[in-house]
């Protein structure tokens, strides 16, 4: 199964700029829960797989120049909108190879479950732990499996005055395969148009992505979740989405 393409991303954009960039303002939180003590004044992010910016633009705030990464150009035009302060650009994670190095690489709502094989998730991880400081950290989130099961199993609509968007979401237990199934009408200038797009996601064990994480030369990797309380615990299987904290040996 090959990865998301730019071309399923573009579509989204503005759906997502409005109704899900507010999610940066909690991992944020997270991320100074987990990271915050580690990470200095003034220390260098690379927010891959940026989106629209939201969470550069709260780095930004806090004193931490930003770099982010995508692979969708109408993403960016919105990022930066968002972040005017930051620099972004439009590569793949998979393939990209930056001149600078940072001392914090983070990607954020389960953007890597969008890797669709292991050996794409391993280049994604080798080209983070290229673009890392010796003694560098990354952090991400993913999707986990009892997620998948309870979040990503029906319709989810949206609906506004100039936009209209019924979304199915469902998961394949067999394959491990998540589908968001969605039907975008949208309106300008008093005429509407629709746009139809897929975006599919992979659950992985948190046994693999360590493993993984391993091989792309990172250590002291831990793994986390949040509980209904918003604190920070050991990640257990049950739980529905993981934090990952890794570092690349110094």
């Amino acid at each position: 199964m090959s990865s998301n393409s730019q071309a399923d991303y573009n579509p989204f954009a503005a759906l997502y700029n409005k109704h899900w960039g507010n999610s940066a303002e909690r991992f944020l939180g997270i991320l100074i829960n987990l990271a915050g003590d580690q990470i200095a004044e003034g220390a260098t992010v690379l927010d891959l797989c940026c989106g629209t910016g939201q969470l550069a633009s709260l780095l930004e705030e806090k004193g931490h120049p930003v770099t982010g990464i995508d692979c969708s150009s109408e993403m960016l035009s919105f990022a930066k909108k968002n972040s005017p302060s930051s620099k972004f650009l439009l590569h793949d994670a998979r393939d990209f190879n930056l001149s600078s190095t940072f001392d914090l690489v983070v990607s954020t709502y389960d953007s890597l479950n969008h890797m669709m094989n292991e050996a794409d998730l391993l280049l994604v991880f080798q080209n983070v732990n290229r673009a890392l400081k010796p003694g560098g950290h990354f952090l991400f989130d993913l999707n986990m499996e009892n997620g998948f099961i309870q979040n990503w199993n029906g319709p989810l609509n949206v609906v506004e005055d100039d936009h209209v968007c019924a979304i199915q979401t469902c998961f394949r237990k067999e394959d491990q395969i998540a589908e968001f199934n969605a039907t975008l009408m949208s309106k300008a200038n008093e005429t509407w148009t629709r746009k139809d797009f897929q975006l599919l996601q992979k659950c992985y064990d948190d046994s693999v992505i360590t493993r993984l994480l391993k091989s792309a030369r990172f250590t002291n990797i831990h793994v986390y979740a949040v509980d209904d309380n918003k604190k920070l615990r050991t990640f257990e299987e049950n739980d529905k989405r993981a934090f990952f904290l890794a570092t690349k040996s110094s």
